[in-house]
């Protein structure tokens, strides 16, 4: 595992506070420019802190750690720049796509980031939300959320969003995980076993279906 901390960049009173500075690095990391030499992720003395909330949904303000909009954003910047491509263009886009999520998930607090419900636009094969999900995407990031399951426990209690009455686990806000449970009828999520069982049930399952697109 990396070193695991909370980036300075995340922290703020409310989400325009957190990303409207960030607008040029998103989309130069749209573009493939490096995460590190870009966004300059730096651990926030609030990293540790368990009275410091950590935003898993999008809300309207409070202060904390802003996570759920950082990949959606990126997304959206990737595809303003990619649709403008032809085909053989975007098929590189796609490509540098993968890479640019695989880079995120590398980073643990890039894959609390990719918990967030709204970062599912990245496991949608293609740009159409009505197609089936990229394998190869799914089982990036349940590797990284396996691979950075400790850690993740570590921030037990912080977690909140919309529709959540106090912070707590990260099943107590709808994310990735909870969804992909749901839609392949896995039961719900109410501990850390069940939590990690999931997670593994969901490995599986991509593991199976990426057999079968041999």
């Amino acid at each position: 595992m990396t070193e695991a901390f909370l980036p300075h960049f995340l922290r703020g009173s409310d989400e325009t506070s957190v990303y409207k500075p960030l607008q040029r690095a998103i989309a130069s990391v749209a573009k493939g420019k490096g995460i590190a030499a870009t966004l300059h992720p730096k651990p926030s003395a609030d990293s540790s802190r368990s009275s410091v909330p950590i935003y898993l949904g999008r809300t309207i303000g409070g202060e904390g750690f802003y996570v759920a909009d950082l990949l959606p954003r990126i997304y959206d910047a990737w595809m303003a720049w990619a649709v403008r491509e032809d085909d053989p263009g975007f098929d590189r886009a796609v490509e540098l796509a993968t890479s640019i999520y695989a880079d995120l998930l590398s980073r643990p607090w890039g894959v609390l980031c990719a918990l967030s419900y709204d970062s599912f636009v990245w496991l949608r094969l293609g740009y159409s939300p009505d197609e089936d999900l990229d394998p190869g995407r799914m089982r990036m990031v349940l590797e990284a959320i396996q691979r950075e399951s400790a850690w993740l426990r570590t921030l037990d209690g912080r977690f909140t969003g919309p529709l959540a009455e106090k912070p707590g686990p990260p099943w107590a806000v709808h994310n990735l995980v909870t969804f992909l449970a749901a839609r392949y009828g896995l039961r719900p999520i109410h501990s850390w076993a069940e939590w990690d069982a999931n997670v593994s049930a969901l490995l599986q399952l991509t593991e199976a279906k990426m057999q079968l697109l041999k």
